[in-house]
């Protein structure tokens, strides 16, 4: 898998959230809004931002959930693959954000 080549990951068991690296952009939804920014990758140290996100009002359960999303991807700080799943965790290795793609990138890799 090759980071940045424009393939969409959805948040495993979230509400909608997914990410997006397409050169050095990152994009994507937080479940109500959609936010974009950039990022740099430099073996698997991640840094990404300042993001910036539409500003449309969702459920009290919704905008939690998107909030907490938000949160975890400023500190996220490491992206790794892990089994087929795009994973982004701390400095510290703590997982924050599993994904799985939304479909494959390669017609080839299709179930």
């Amino acid at each position: 898998m090759s980071v940045g080549d424009g393939t969409e990951w959805a948040l495993e068991g979230g509400a909608g959230q997914s990410l997006t690296l397409e050169g050095d952009r990152v994009f994507g939804t937080g479940g109500v809004n959609r936010y974009a920014g950039e990022y740099t990758l430099d073996g698997d140290r991640l840094s990404l931002g300042p993001l910036a996100s539409t500003r449309m009002a969702g459920s009290p359960e919704a905008n939690q959930a998107e909030l907490e999303f938000f949160a975890a991807l400023e500190r996220a700080a490491r992206l790794t693959f892990v089994d087929s799943r795009l994973v982004l965790a701390d400095a510290d290795g703590t997982e924050l954000l599993c994904f799985t793609r939304t479909q494959p990138t390669d017609p080839e890799e299709a179930p």
